[in-house]
């Protein structure tokens, strides 16, 4: 029994690891692709949300899928993410977070214009 309790913790504690190295991982590279986003990719984004809030879904479309090369570009090319692995619910998540930088990022520049 005794045995079994510190097996069991010995693999919680691993996995703890393992779960606290992913996210780390995933932060990093949503912030590498920040940091390399270059204007262009910015604008897509921005107009991109401008479509899904006209509902213009045949806009929205095409900017999706600019956007999506987009980030697969930022991730493989300038952050050094394994391009087998663009397809896994890893990508989705850092892709969710960079999205989240870059709206933060449009939402800052919008009220910085206001106090203009």
């Amino acid at each position: 029994m005794v045995r079994t309790v510190a097996v069991a913790s010995l693999l919680a504690c691993v996995c703890i690891g393992e779960s606290e190295a992913d996210e780390s991982r995933l932060h990093k590279t949503a912030d590498c692709m920040f940091e390399h986003a270059t204007d262009a990719d910015l604008d897509v984004l921005k107009n991109m949300i401008v479509a899904g809030i006209e509902e213009d879904s045949s806009s929205l479309k095409g900017l999706a899928m600019i956007v999506v090369g987009s980030v697969a570009r930022l991730a493989t090319v300038d952050c050094d993410y394994p391009v087998t692995e663009l397809g896994t619910q890893e990508f989705k998540t850092i892709s969710n977070l960079y999205g989240q930088r870059v709206g933060e990022k449009v939402m800052q520049d919008a009220f910085s214009r206001l106090n203009q």
